[in-house]
């Protein structure tokens, strides 16, 4: 994907460290999200295109995708080496003066990848059941948290989403344990981070569409048996949020509404209207809709 910010180099870390700076300034906290592609990197960018297992991402829906030039199952080598690299990340995230950061793995991306089966087949040790489906995930968070401290990592998850060729038959019988499986592995852990199933990727399902039982509430039961804090994000207002957040221990997340509004905690806070954001502007490259 490109004009995606970075940060892998010296320069790079120097340049966030003005952001985080300012952030702290005006009294904020920042998490970086630690994010890997895996199978939906761009070929055209990319060296090569690592995934979790031998499923190409079929970008048109058509069921029948041809695997691109540079695809590439990763080896037990290959999986070492990005541990390591989200070990490097959440290092250089602390030296560019972040708060912490969120480990990435939800929406079709390559933690997510290894935990479902219809982008992992792999019948090797990372692969097949889900002690094996989890063992890479696991080997990132807990190699994070030992170089950062776990009081300073999140996860988070989308145990619904459709997005980007994902979602299992069953989805709670793999979140759930999975869940469980962060708790036993990282105790401490500052939060695990879950996305509502009305969340579809860059799109909302309404909620007539969703399946009977189809709700975190059996993830955030065992989130709230432990010491983790649970946050919860996708479709919120200020308005749901505060009844939500009345009505349970979790903590609400907003994203999209921050793009137009910035001062958006003092927005809720004072009750103040909402800037609308444009949905047809979240991914474009330029100045327009993205820092003006």
């Amino acid at each position: 994907m490109s004009r995606v910010p970075g940060l892998y180099s010296q320069e790079q870390i120097a340049a966030w460290k003005t952001i985080t700076d300012a952030v702290h300034a005006k009294g904020g906290f920042i998490f970086c999200q630690l994010w890997a592609l895996g199978r939906v990197a761009n070929p055209k960018i990319v060296p090569h295109v690592w995934s979790a297992g031998s499923v190409p991402f079929d970008a048109r829906g058509t069921g029948s995708a041809e695997p691109p030039a540079k695809f590439t199952v990763m080896t037990e080598s290959d999986i070492d080496r990005f541990v390591g690299h989200y070990r490097q990340a959440a290092l250089n995230s602390i030296e560019a003066g972040f708060d912490g950061v969120e480990i990435h793995g939800a929406n079709g991306y390559l933690i997510d990848q290894f935990l479902q089966t219809n982008s992992n087949n792999r019948t090797d040790s990372y692969g097949g059941p889900l002690e094996n489906r989890f063992r890479f995930p696991l080997k990132v968070l807990n190699a994070v948290c030992e170089a950062i401290g776990p009081d300073r990592v999140g996860i988070r998850m989308s145990p619904f989403s459709r997005f980007q060729g994902m979602r299992e038959t069953e989805p709670l019988a793999v979140f759930v344990p999975w869940a469980e499986a962060i708790i036993k592995a990282q105790p401490s852990l500052a939060f695990i981070h879950a996305v509502e199933p009305r969340i579809a990727g860059g799109s909302d399902s309404p909620d007539k569409t969703l399946e009977e039982n189809e709700n975190l509430a059996p993830i955030r039961k065992v989130v709230g048996s432990s010491e983790i804090k649970f946050v919860v994000a996708g479709g919120y207002t200020p308005d749901t949020a505060v009844m939500h957040a009345a009505q349970t221990d979790d903590l609400v997340a907003f994203g999209r509404f921050f793009i137009p509004n910035p001062d958006l905690p003092a927005r809720i806070q004072n009750g103040w209207p909402l800037t609308k954001y444009d949905r047809s502007l979240f991914y474009t490259p330029d100045e327009h809709g993205y820092t003006e």
